[in-house]
C-alpha cells in the first residue's frame, strides 16, 4: 500500500475508533446531557485526532485523554460566563430583597410611574383653567399633585381639614374630576385668602420640586443597581477559587498527556526522547 493511502488509512482507523461509542452508560465522552452536544463533541474529537494522526493503541488512547481534557477545560469559561450572567440578571430581584426602609423606589416601573404621575400633574394644573370638563384626571395623578402641595406649609393643614364638600379633606377625596379638582383648589383659595390662580401657581411649584425629586430617586435607583451589576463582574471568591483550581488541574494534566503523547509520536518514528522530562508548576500557598 502507498505511504499516503497508508496514513490516510491510519487516520481513518484512529477516527473510526473514537467515534465508535454510543450514547448511555457505556459512552466514555465527556459530554454532559442537556447542556453540551454530543455532535459538537465528535466533531471536535474527529477534528484533533485528523490534526495530530495518532498511530497505534497508546497514541490513540492518550489522544482521547487530550481531547477529553481540551473539552473539559471549556467549562470553566462558560460555567463563569453563566453565573455572572445570572448573578447580573438577579439584581432587580435582589435589589427588591434590600431593606425596606430605604426611600428609593423599590422597581423601575414603580419609579417611572411616580415621574409620570408628577409630569401627567403639571400638564393637568396647565389646562385646569379649560373649561372642558372631559379633561382626563387620574386620581393617583392628583393624589401626586395634593402630596406635593401639602409641603406649602400655608396649605398643609388646610388640605387635611373638614370642608364642606370634603368631610373627609381634600386631600381624601375619592374619584376626581377636572370640574372637582377646580372646586377644590375655590375652597382651598378661599380659606387661604388668596385667588385660585395663587393655589395653582404653588401647586406648580411644588409639583415641580416632587417631579425632579422623584427624577433625582429614579437616577439613584439605576445607579445603585448599577453598582451592583458591577460588582457582579466576577464570580465570588469561593466560587472563582474552584474554578481556578479546576481549571489548574485539567491543564496539569493535559500538559502531561500532551508530553506522553509526542513522547509516544518521537518513538515511533525512530527520534530520540529524553529520558526525564520535568513540569514545572507553581502553586500560591495560602
Amino acid at each position: 500500500m502507498p505511504r499516503a493511502q497508508k496514513k490516510k488509512s491510519d487516520v481513518g482507523a484512529a477516527i473510526a475508533k473514537l467515534t465508535d461509542e454510543q450514547f448511555g452508560f457505556a459512552s466514555n465522552a465527556p459530554v454532559i446531557p442537556g447542556v453540551e452536544s454530543m455532535q459538537e463533541w465528535q466533531a471536535f474529537r474527529d477534528a484533533l485526532v485528523a490534526d495530530r494522526e495518532p498511530v497505534g493503541a497508546l497514541e490513540i488512547e492518550l489522544l482521547e485523554q487530550i481531547a477529553s481534557r481540551l473539552w473539559r477545560l471549556r467549562r470553566p469559561a462558560r460555567y463563569e460566563r453563566e453565573y455572572i450572567a445570572a448573578s447580573i440578571e438577579r439584581v432587580p430581584e435582589d435589589f427588591l430583597k434590600r431593606g425596606l426602609n430605604r426611600v428609593l423606589p423599590r422597581t423601575i416601573k414603580r419609579a417611572d410611574d411616580r415621574v409620570a404621575s408628577a409630569e401627567r400633574g403639571l400638564e393637568l394644573l396647565e389646562v385646569l383653567g379649560d373649561p372642558d370638563p372631559l379633561t382626563e384626571v387620574r386620581d393617583e395623578d392628583v393624589e401626586t399633585m395634593l402630596e406635593a402641595l401639602s409641603n406649602d406649609p400655608e396649605l398643609s393643614a388646610m388640605l387635611e381639614q373638614s370642608i364642606t364638600g370634603f368631610e373627609e379633606g381634600i386631600i381624601n377625596a375619592d374619584e376626581w374630576t377636572a370640574p372637582l379638582l377646580r372646586v377644590a383648589f375655590r375652597v382651598i383659595a378661599d380659606r387661604a385668602e388668596v385667588t385660585p390662580t395663587d393655589i395653582v401657581h404653588r401647586a406648580i411649584i411644588w409639583l415641580s420640586k416632587y417631579r425632579d425629586e422623584r427624577i433625582e430617586e429614579r437616577a439613584a435607583m439605576l445607579a445603585e443597581q448599577d453598582r451592583m451589576r458591577r460588582e457582579r463582574s466576577l464570580p465570588e471568591a469561593g466560587t472563582l477559587h474552584a474554578l481556578t483550581r479546576y481549571e489548574t488541574s485539567l491543564h496539569r494534566q493535559l500538559m502531561q498527556d500532551m508530553h506522553e503523547f509526542e513522547a509516544a509520536q518521537a518513538r515511533r518514528r525512530g527520534q530520540t526522547t529524553p529520558l526525564l522530562r520535568a513540569d514545572l508548576h507553581l502553586v500560591a500557598e495560602k
